[in-house]
């Protein structure tokens, strides 16, 4: 009986230990702060608000489209929504980029890829192979290091 009971706890014990870790890896995505362009060199007041700004009508935008996105079941649908969104996220960091000096600009640019490019030159998520279809969406299949699970870590984001 004593055994037994000692079983069930380790048992639990690893349980609770491997359920914290999978917590503990996901982070505090929802709650962090924006910080996505805080590091270009040099931004005066006046940038930052109206970065700020921008950033709060993106916001907007996308949370409509995410929802719509989400109300439908068709796929040609989703598809197009998705392709809306990357539209506007690009057109966000073209007005972005259109405040900033040249110095800026030069910063910007060698950091704050779209996300297509830095999906193709690696910096992307997951062990996709680089390989894209029309909609953006990485070739499911093995990574690049041959261990893949089937899926090439270019999910559905939204």
């Amino acid at each position: 009986m004593k055994t037994q009971k000692s079983i069930v706890l380790i048992a639990l014990t690893g349980i609770m230990l491997i359920a914290g870790q999978s917590f503990a890896q996901r982070g505090n995505r929802g709650t962090r702060p924006y910080d996505c362009y805080q590091n270009i060199p040099n931004l005066n007041e006046e940038q930052k608000q109206q970065i700020t700004e921008l950033r709060n009508a993106h916001l907007e935008e996308i949370a409509e489209l995410r929802s719509e996105r989400r109300s439908t079941a068709a796929r040609a649908e989703k598809n197009e929504i998705r392709g809306k969104m990357l539209q506007q996220q690009q057109e966000h960091k073209n007005e972005i980029r259109a405040l900033l000096n040249e110095d800026q600009k030069a910063y910007f640019d060698r950091n704050y890829k779209s996300r297509s490019q830095a999906l193709r030159s690696g910096n992307g998520k997951g062990k996709g192979n680089g390989n894209f279809n029309a909609n953006g969406k990485g070739n499911r299949g093995k990574g690049s290091s041959g261990k893949g699970n089937g899926n090439s870590g270019v999910g559905n984001r939204w």
